[in-house]
């Protein structure tokens, strides 16, 4: 039979096999492995090769295929000649007649082993090696000089290379654990972070496998155990997405989550009820790789590396802190473990030295309140004004992110507890109720601080932070959210060490914490009514400017693409109206000017919009009819008004953006569709 015809009768009984997908074992990545390998080994055979071999390399190499993974191949020989890349050219076909996407690397091991010296990707993707199939000695020589020459370099290049990556990553993807729709391979917390973990450890001789990492004694007992059940739990996902989507996609959206949940056998009392206990899996296991990462990333600098790799880059006199405060590896800690059990306040007081001094908490810290975490709860019921320290402090987010993390903010406030991990299925929170509330919290304060918005003239006040903290607390609560959070802060008012102005002014901000977007983004501001009735409740304007920052900073914190330059503008113009208004300039303006011509456009970049106004006898339908126009111009209402004169003309108003939120430009075609109506 001719080799290319038998080629392809094998490439075709493994395509049959890879697609069918019926596997028995509870880490079908294996089994794919496998079936890849048979089909590898056939092929050498039926090519008859001598003196190469196929070296399994990355995610193949540690035996990790998912349905729609690329695969990485080392092709070794003796030495390159026309011959042999006639053969890389075969494997090449027989495998995508497979199905296969390769990701190929050919030549003599010296040849791979020297661009691996040059190459970050070559050279994490070697670490993970393994023969398939072929000539055992070639193999056995990578294996021999890749070892030699990662014994013969610093590895402090890779391990910077590396945590840079997975910065960029994070980054790349939301840059938070908490994320909606998280990334479950690239995001924070996600398989990658796994993997640079255990890229370092390799690259350092810590571990030769990953299973070595799991049993490392670096880590104690319970976060070896949660690392594996993370890691096992994270492919499970990535492997359902693969072959639920038919396609390489590692985002978790809303629509897959539900999907997921069911082929995951989650049960619960609704589909959507499944699909939150499974992102709170998630979110659990998000949370313990970061806090096990944070823990690896210590030691690797404290024991391998002087330069530091970490965020712990500032010095400081650890004789100025008061005991049993310490400094460990540039980062805050305590002296040891045994201090919590003889001052428990000292895991308060290590976040809070951390806050004021700008130091970075040890991750030996975090992991010592976990063990001592039932006394705790017991002895720092009481301190829960530290929230309110807190929240008045340098960068409140971080720290309360830290408590958070540490597990000491449901201890301080046990009301809280019930939004972590919360998610929100409204199409545009990008985070989970609990990291929404650190972003707001964070930019509110920065919003404050940085002056940004001059003519607010606030300061970080216990009222203004906490009604931040507080504003959407009483989500998951059922009823109304911002009532709900108004009775739980009211409730925890005296416990927070707040007076009764202060909490009554909080208890005000929260109730009407989404009250200025309702009338910026819902209601016409133009109308006089509408700003009448909005300063009737708010009534001075030191409320005003705080409810307008609250305002701007739980917009922000939705998600970047959420806040546009238009909704910017708008919530200006709300502002600006309302404080006119109560500064007793009552005159919100005179009646809009009747256009010269039937349809005016005029585009605003500074608005990020373009408003087009008509003038034209009114009829039934009209308005319904200029809003298909638009529709069919390729553009997006975010604003209408309609006026209807008293001579039964009608004068209509509309905000209009392209589809990416941006001021409409191709004017002549949105006339030319607006036109057509009014000839009709």
């Amino acid at each position: 039979m001719d080799i290319n015809k038998k080629i392809k009768e094998i490439s075709k009984e493994a395509k049959l096999k890879l697609q069918r997908q019926e596997y028995s074992s509870a880490y079908p990545w294996y089994e794919r492995s496998k079936t890849i390998d048979a089909f590898i080994d056939q092929l050498v055979q039926n090519l008859a090769t001598e003196g190469i071999c196929l070296v399994a390399i990355g995610g193949y190499g540690r035996a990790e295929v998912f349905p729609h993974s690329d695969i990485d191949i080392a092709i070794m020989t003796d030495s390159t000649d026309s011959r042999f890349n006639d053969i890389v050219r075969c494997f090449a076909d027989g495998f995508w007649n497979a199905g296969i996407t390769p990701s190929i690397f050919a030549g003599t091991p010296e040849e791979i082993v020297t661009a691996s010296k040059h190459e970050l990707e070559r050279l994490t993707a070697c670490l993970d090696h393994r023969l398939i199939s072929g000539d055992k000695e070639i193999y056995d020589r990578f294996s021999a000089q890749f070892k030699q020459t990662l014994e013969g370099s610093s590895p402090i290049p890779f391990i910077k290379a590396k945590l840079s990556e997975r910065d960029q990553n994070h980054k790349k993807h939301g840059n938070s654990r908490y994320c909606v729709e998280p990334n479950v391979k690239f995001g924070k917390g996600g398989l990658r972070d796994i993997h640079a973990l255990y890229w370092i450890l390799k690259r350092i001789g810590q571990v030769q496998t990953l299973d070595d990492m799991f049993r490392s004694k670096v880590l104690s007992a319970p976060e070896r155990t949660a690392l594996k059940e993370a890691y096992v739990f994270l492919r499970r996902i990535r492997w359902k997405l693969h072959h639920r989507s038919n396609r390489a996609t590692d985002t978790l959206t809303l629509d897959n989550q539900i999907e997921v949940a069911k082929s995951l056998d989650i049960k619960a009392k609704t589909p959507q009820k499944a699909a939150e206990k499974m992102m709170g899996i998630y979110f659990k296991h998000a949370r313990a790789i970061g806090q096990i990462t944070r823990h690896l990333c210590a030691f690797i600098e404290e024991t391998y590396i002087e330069n530091k790799i970490t965020q712990a880059q500032k010095t400081f006199n650890k004789d100025s802190l008061p005991p049993p405060l310490t400094i460990k590896g540039h980062r805050l800690s305590l002296h040891a473990k045994k201090d919590l059990d003889r001052t428990p306040g000292a895991a308060l007081d290590v976040f809070l030295a951390a806050q004021k001094k700008g130091l970075t908490v040890h991750p030996e810290v975090f992991r010592w309140i976990r063990e001592k975490k039932t006394l705790l709860k017991t002895t720092l019921a009481d301190d829960s004004p530290v929230v309110t320290e807190i929240l008045t402090g340098k960068a409140p987010e971080k720290t309360l992110r830290r408590i958070h993390e540490a597990g000491l903010l449901d201890v301080l406030l046990p009301e809280f507890s019930h939004l972590n991990g919360l998610m929100q299925f409204d199409g545009y929170h990008a985070y989970t109720a609990d990291e929404h509330i650190f972003t707001a919290v964070g930019l509110l304060a920065s919003i404050v601080n940085k002056h940004e918005y001059e003519y607010l003239d606030l300061k970080q006040s216990p009222a203004l932070m906490t009604a931040m903290l507080f504003h959407d607390i009483g989500k998951g609560q059922g009823g109304d959210h911002e009532e709900k959070g108004a009775e739980i802060l009211l409730n925890c008012a005296k416990r927070l060490g707040l007076n009764n102005e202060t909490t009554s002014l909080a208890t005000f901000l929260v109730k009407n914490s989404g009250y200025m977007a309702e009338v910026t983004f819902k209601r016409d501001i133009e109308d006089p009514k509408t700003i009448e009735d909005f300063c009737t409740r708010i009534q001075t304007i030191a409320r005003l400017r705080m409810l307008y920052a609250i305002t701007l900073a739980d917009s922000l914190a939705v998600g970047k693409s959420y806040f546009t330059n238009w909704k910017d503008q708008a919530l200006k113009r709300t502002y600006k109206l309302a404080y006119n208004y109560l500064s007793g300039y009552t005159a919100l303006g005179s009646d809009t000017p009747i256009p010269e011509e039937a349809i005016e456009i005029q585009s605003d970049k500074t608005l990020g919009a373009t408003r087009v106004r008509i003038h034209t006898e009114d009829r039934l339908g009209l308005f319904r009819d200029l809003c298909g126009a638009m529709a069919l111009a390729d553009t997006r209402i975010i604003r209408a008004k309609i006026k209807t004169l008293d001579n039964r003309m009608a004068l209509d108003e509309f905000y209009i953006q392209t589809p990416n939120q941006q001021p409409v430009d191709y004017t002549d075609h949105l006339d030319k569709h607006l036109k057509s109506v009014l000839d009709n």
